[in-house]
């Protein structure tokens, strides 16, 4: 039994036996004040320890009640009673009207909160047991009926969430930002954890940026923009990861082709990278790979030094059967796609100042030592270079999850944020949503629509990717497959159709049906036309709550008070954001200026 646990068994207890002493030993006839102060404090408890249940709102009108009865029964009695100097005042009536005065205090303060927090929802679910800040869950949105927040347990949160929606939705400024928020408080506050977000604008690892500066966190910020970018190179660390991330996302870039010369180029990088890793250890980058490969002397030269060290190995026959041999002109014909990708790695400035060098990153440190990285693979600029040293990233850190030492018990949290998700996809993601559980690495997504996942022709890996995440939050604007694809997700419900048919005759009216007919069909929870319309900054969520799925809700996502100000073009909180879009007519109060949603946010979707 935790500690919090404890403190509610103590409370019920200290309730139960006041409740008792005040039924024993002070009966309704000597002291019916105290015998009612009693009986609310011990509704009190309940009302404030038990929140989730759903009887609190009725016990909490009990509680109502009862302090009502000792209003008019024993606080007027006691003030008429001192008031009259005929009258004597016991100890005991001024100890259980203090007691009173106090519990009607309390309660009257969690009844305005419980209010202004949602209808029919104690305040202290988020406020005396925070959810959030107890359990180390995170906020996605707020339910549209309820105001409540809508939370991720942090058990639920190693199953992968996904927030999907087109431009300009409002699911990284609303949904994701919120969340690496909500994390970068619970590391500020001293929890031990990791944060690692990879996106390819820019803005919303500035903003994130300007937040960690504020509060004193430190980060790492890799951004080929920037001359003072921390540097990550791809090729340091153990040979065989080196060479296997580097063989798979030049895969990537290669694209649809025959397998023969696929096979060629990604076997030629492979091999190329081992034996220089075994020459020249970590003091190696692209640029020195690419040299060995642009130049078949310098290559020949590398090889004697391998065959040096290592005698007739299998990496040093092949160079010299393969590379080097009698077919040496056509073996490099055939991978000069690999030299022309590699030119275009090494040669751009931008890239060069990030993958060149000593790394200033080491993943396994950042997995067990927790703290904040910060990936900008800058797309304005880099364009299709700009994704492959993003899916570099990814596939390190896929790599360092699974090498992650110790148990799901004692390995810290982390939690991986990719924006624009498609960009960064690699063949073997998928592992990661399906195990990285055990691994606590809790992996978030945004995406656009779901056919950007597609990396074969017949989409199996679009289902894989999907089935690995069970956390969705969908905004409006969908295209008609993806509304489709949603509108079956969150299922359906059965519902009554009631028919009834009249017999009209000439002149004689008929009050009653002739026939009635009740037809139970089933309903989609969500239609395909209303996913499609939702309004501005409104989604549907699908959360998955102790392992099990919940139904689907309507959700409205605040913009987040941490982010207003910020300035990710200067990291600076000096200047403000510029202003949103509104959704104001006639005077309303637009959608971005508000705190809490009204009436006028939400649509009846029965």
């Amino acid at each position: 039994m935790n500690w919090k646990k404890s403190v509610i068994v103590l409370l019920l207890l200290a309730a139960f036996v006041l409740y008792a002493y005040s039924v024993a030993a002070l009966p309704p006839a000597r002291d019916p004040l105290l015998y009612w102060t009693s009986f609310g404090i011990l509704m009190l408890v309940f009302y404030l320890t038990y929140p989730k249940f759903p009887s609190m709102t009725v016990l909490g009108g009990a509680v109502s009640l009862v302090l009502n009865r000792m209003v008019y029964g024993g606080i007027l009695s006691f003030f008429y009673a001192i008031s009259n100097p005929r009258i004597t005042v016991t100890p005991e009536q001024v100890t259980g009207n203090v007691i009173y005065v106090l519990t009607v205090i309390v309660t009257g303060l969690f009844t305005i909160a419980q209010f202004r927090a949602g209808a029919g929802h104690p305040f202290t679910a988020s406020f005396i047991l925070p959810q959030r800040a107890a359990s180390g869950g995170v906020e996605i949105c707020r339910d549209k009926r309820t105001g409540r927040p809508v939370v991720i347990h942090p058990k639920d949160r190693y199953l992968g969430t996904m927030v999907i929606g087109p431009p300009g939705s409002g699911k990284t400024t609303r949904v994701v930002a919120p969340m690496i928020l909500q994390d970068l408080e619970r590391l500020r506050s001293g929890e031990r954890l990791g944060i690692t977000i990879v996106e390819p604008k820019g803005d919303l690892v500035s903003m994130i940026a300007c937040i960690c500066r504020k509060w004193d966190i430190p980060y790492v910020f890799v951004d080929p923009e920037r001359e003072d970018t921390a540097r990550f190179n791809p090729l340091q660390g153990d040979e065989e990861i080196a060479a296997e991330a580097t063989r798979t996302v030049l895969k990537n870039i290669f694209g649809k082709q025959e397998a023969f010369f696929s096979l060629v180029q990604e076997t030629a990088a492979r091999n190329t990278i081992l034996m220089l890793k075994r020459l020249e250890g970590d003091h190696l980058d692209i640029m020195d790979v690419t040299r060995v490969l642009r130049d078949p002397g310098l290559m020949k030269r590398r090889v004697l030094d391998l065959e040096k060290q290592e005698g007739e190995s299998d990496l040093v026959q092949y160079f010299k059967n393969e590379v080097l041999g009698e077919h040496a002109d056509k073996y490099s014909q055939f991978a000069m796609g690999l030299r022309m990708q590699l030119e275009d790695l090494s040669g751009n400035k931008l890239l060069s100042r990030v993958l060149c060098g000593q790394s200033d990153i080491d993943m396994d440190r950042h997995l067990s030592d927790g703290g904040v990285l910060l990936v900008n693979t800058a797309m304005g600029r880099l364009g299709k270079l700009g994704d492959t040293f993003g899916q570099f990233v990814v596939m390190h850190l896929q790599y360092a999850v699974f090498r992650r030492p110790g148990n799901e018990f004692t390995r810290i949290p982390h939690y991986l944020y990719i924006d624009e998700f498609p960009r960064y996809l690699n063949p073997y993601f998928n592992i990661l949503l399906e195990i990285g559980r055990s691994y606590r690495c809790a992996v978030t997504v945004a995406l656009q629509n779901t056919n950007q996942l597609d990396l074969d022709r017949a989409g199996d890996y679009r289902h894989t990717v999907l089935n690995g995440i069970r956390n969705i939050v969908v905004f409006g604007g969908l295209k008609a497959d993806d509304a489709k694809r949603f509108e079956e997700e969150f299922g359906s419900v059965e519902v009554e159709e009631h028919t009834a048919s009249y017999d009209y005759r000439f002149l004689i009216p008929h009050l009653y049906p002739e026939n009635y007919r009740v037809q139970s069909k089933y309903k989609p929870r969500f239609e395909r036309v209303k996913i499609k319309e939702l309004p501005q900054f409104h989604c549907i969520y699908r959360i998955v709550r102790d392992g099990q799925e919940l139904p689907p809700g309507l959700g409205w996502c605040p913009f987040p008070k941490e982010l207003r100000g910020i300035n990710p073009e200067t990291l600076s909180g000096s200047e403000p954001l510029p202003e949103e879009p509104s959704a104001a007519v006639d005077g309303e109060t637009p959608v971005s200026e508000r705190d809490q949603p009204t009436r006028e946010d939400f649509w009846d979707i029965d």
